[in-house]
């Protein structure tokens, strides 16, 4: 009987070989294993703090740990006749947990910081408005927290916290810039400190900048639609193979059970998963432009 068509033969030379290269490289699994649970648990904390999130961090840690354990014990019980299936995937299930969760408070902090730059140009009309009646930097500042609250708003009221600590502005706003890694920022903040340095008209800095990034925004939306065709397609064709395996599923399923219920038809699936990401990955490196 060949190897392959036998399971039991098949799962133990399998497991066989994952045990033994688990044990060679047993300290750099545990290194992996560990970045990618705790080391994606510091970074969601960080994430918090950055948002200004100011509910329990123990309890939002221990609401995570029981979101990924849970999820992790409920596919061991599902898989649990096959012992070492069970152990492969509730463990890559509780990586992926924290990668998920990782990638869910990433995202909220990348929309907050697109939030702050879309609200520059309405911010920075504001405090070019202030500035010319004769208001200061700082009371520019309220100004915008006043009549325009929003992710800005935020930020500004924590640069104006810190300058009531006694921290001076050039290093408020350093800390800001090093918090929104944009480079709308970077600009604001840079040309703010070379201005209090060497003089200059501020107001109409400011005027200019925000005719800037208002242009920058415009040409940034007419990409995204341009390219919209191109993200669509690269979706529906990555998509494809695994709607006509249901589909087959549906229609004939002892056609496509050995590619689902059989060791060799996972490892196709395996396959057939990372040349679809890395398909979708590059279609989508193609269509995207940096302005």
């Amino acid at each position: 009987m060949s190897l392959f068509n036998n399971t039991w033969i098949l799962c133990f030379t399998v497991g066989l070989i994952v045990t033994v290269v688990f044990y060679l490289n047993s300290e750099k699994w545990l290194k992996f294993l560990s970045e990618k649970s705790l080391g994606s648990q510091k970074e969601i904390l960080e994430i918090i703090d950055k948002l200004l999130i100011t509910q329990d961090k123990k309890k939002i840690k221990r609401n995570g740990w029981l979101f990924t354990l849970g999820l992790s014990l409920v596919v061991f019980l599902a898989l649990w006749p096959n012992v070492l299936i069970s152990l492969i995937a509730s463990t890559a299930v509780f990586i992926a947990s924290w990668w998920l969760l990782k990638k869910l408070f990433q995202s909220l902090w990348a929309k907050h910081c697109n939030r702050v730059v879309n609200q520059m140009v309405e911010g920075l009309t504001i405090m070019c408005n202030s500035l010319k009646v004769g208001l200061s930097l700082g009371q520019a500042m309220e100004r915008v927290i006043k009549n325009y609250p929003g992710a800005l708003a935020k930020e500004f009221s924590l640069v104006l916290n810190k300058m009531k600590l006694g921290q001076n502005l050039e290093e408020s706003l350093e800390e800001m810039a090093q918090r929104i890694e944009k480079p709308e920022i970077d600009m604001l903040v840079s040309t703010v400190n070379i201005l209090k340095e060497t003089g200059g008209n501020l107001a109409e800095t400011f005027f200019v900048m925000a005719e800037t990034v208002r242009e920058k925004q415009k040409m940034e939306k007419k990409i995204k639609a341009l390219t919209a065709q191109g993200m669509m397609q690269a979706k529906i064709i990555s998509a494809l193979p695994f709607i006509l395996i249901g589909i087959f599923f549906v229609m004939d399923r002892n056609y496509i059970s050995p590619l689902i219920f059989k060791p060799l038809g996972w490892a196709c699936l395996a396959v057939v998963l990372v040349l679809v990401l890395i398909g979708y990955f590059l279609m989508k490196k193609m269509v995207q432009i940096k302005v």
